[in-house]
């Protein structure tokens, strides 16, 4: 009985700190929540799981990119959550943001490129243009 107990503290212990790792679905979560200024009180009641499924879904490998909605609906059911759709889409939203955030050079260098054909100082833009003469 012991030991049992024991090791049910190892795995808790567990779940809770790969919680906080990245390529976890604790990480994921936890961007949801600051994006969508909810609590992690919030995301389980919608959920629909236990104190202990949720620390045990946060401790969850992030679903695979090939095989996405599928991987979170096993990992939906293997934690009983009584409302698995809304893990598959709070994953497929903080997957749709952490994308957001990885890529801000790209976003600011295609800003770039935009405002600098905007107002490319080689052309004289605000000159009117001469009419061509008809034949």
């Amino acid at each position: 009985m012991t030991n049992n107990i024991s090791n049910e503290k190892l795995i808790h212990e567990w779940y809770l700190h790969v919680a906080e790792q990245k390529g976890f679905i604790g990480t994921w979560l936890r961007l949801l929540r600051e994006r969508q200024q909810t609590t992690p009180e919030q995301q389980q009641n919608d959920f629909g799981v236990s104190n202990q499924g949720f620390i045990r879904l946060q401790g969850m490998p992030l679903p695979r990119p090939t095989q996405f909605t599928k991987d979170a609906q096993r990992i939906a059911e293997a934690c009983k959550l009584k409302n698995p759709s809304a893990l598959v889409t709070a994953l497929l939203l903080a997957r749709n943001i952490e994308r957001e955030g990885s890529m801000p050079e790209r976003a600011e260098s295609a800003s770039q490129l935009a405002y600098q054909a905007a107002y490319d100082a080689d052309e004289e833009l605000d000159k009117p243009i001469d009419e061509e003469p008809s034949a």
